[in-house]
């Protein structure tokens, strides 16, 4: 099996922990797994997909601060983020944590439709 997980950080906190612990899980089960993280970068022993780049939140940030547009900003982030779904082929994409100025909500959940 191959998942996908999407997260918008890595290192403290309960998200993470429970991403780490679903990864471990699954290499156990001798299956494969992605994380597109939003910031920061997850352990060596799990192949990442940055999602955008510390230029892209600032401009996310601002634009929610601002416009009030919190997950509506971020679009070409996303679609990068899209064709890497279609590279890697996931039999499970997994939404962990979309919050975090990094994903267009929108874009991505069309595609997930």
């Amino acid at each position: 099996m191959k998942v996908f997980f999407i997260n918008s950080f890595f290192s403290a906190g309960g998200p993470p922990r429970i991403v780490d612990g679903i990864i471990q899980a699954i290499h156990r089960h001798g299956d494969e797994c992605v994380l597109a993280a939003g910031r920061e970068t997850p352990p060596d022993n799990v192949p990442v997909v940055h999602v955008g780049g510390p230029l892209n939140k600032y401009r996310h940030w601002l634009a929610s601060y601002w416009l009030d547009a919190q997950g509506l900003c971020s679009a070409e982030a996303t679609r990068d983020l899209i064709r890497a779904m279609e590279q890697y082929h996931p039999d499970v994409i997994h939404l962990h944590n979309l919050h975090g100025y990094y994903l267009h909500i929108e874009v991505l959940f069309a595609y997930l439709k």
